[in-house]
């Protein structure tokens, strides 16, 4: 089983464990859509830490959590973003290759924040927290300005569906009793080589990576009345 498929698993496992612990009256939904901003690390970005913000592009969404409790909670998302990377920003500049690619993805994931926190938590304002998911990924990429093509490599541009793992950590803030702000560094790892629209023949190249900073607004509801 593929690693993929074992962090699916193992996300559905725990999402049921916690269902079954879940007390009624403490649970919640959070939902609001985020803004931030993408990056990525492949065979064309090859330096991304300098380069984050000059290559940096924007990403949009929209995302939906239940939690079952002050702590964990399981949810979806859903994304559009863009990725730009280009040679002369990085290690490769005589190749002077350029890539744009936009990317649609849709993600679960489990969140754990890390001291208690939620829409009956009225004395904590604030609470870090991390993430964990997967998911897949729609991406269309387009190659431009490149003055050579080495022998080796195939250019595979077009629309490419791909496995994702994705991760992230920040720190939500509460505006009041059901909104609140959440600020997150979130990243992916691709399952395929695929962001930068090129393969080098007969060499299993590493997965890519992009993430970026995600802001979001959210609104927290209660199932049901009665439950305060």
């Amino acid at each position: 089983m593929g690693v993929f498929k074992k962090a699916a698993v193992a996300l559905i496992l725990i999402a049921f464990s916690q269902g079954g612990l879940a007390q009624g009256r403490l649970s919640y939904w959070e939902f609001g859509p985020f803004v931030g901003t993408l990056s990525s690390s492949s065979e064309i970005a090859t330096d991304p830490i300098p380069n984050i913000f000059r290559e940096a592009r924007p990403q949009i969404g929209v995302q939906a959590e239940y939690f079952f409790g002050p702590y964990i909670g399981i949810g979806g998302n859903v994304n559009l973003g863009w990725i730009y990377a280009a040679d002369e920003n990085h290690t490769n500049v005589r190749r002077g290759l350029e890539v744009r690619s936009s990317l649609a993805t849709a993600e679960l994931h489990l969140t754990v924040n890390l001291w208690s926190y939620g829409r009956f938590r009225r004395a904590t304002h604030w609470v870090p927290y991390f993430a964990l998911g997967g998911g897949v990924a729609a991406v269309q990429t387009y190659n431009y300005g490149s003055q050579y093509t080495p022998s080796n490599t195939t250019f595979t541009e077009g629309t490419t569906m791909n496995g994702i793992l994705n991760f992230g950590i920040g720190a939500k803030f509460k505006l009041s009793l059901t909104q609140g702000l959440a600020i997150e560094l979130n990243g992916s790892i691709m399952h395929s080589d695929r962001l930068e629209g090129f393969r080098y023949d007969g060499v299993e190249n590493a997965p890519d990576i992009y993430g970026g900073l995600r802001v979001r607004y959210s609104f927290m509801s209660i199932l049901k009345r009665g439950t305060y």
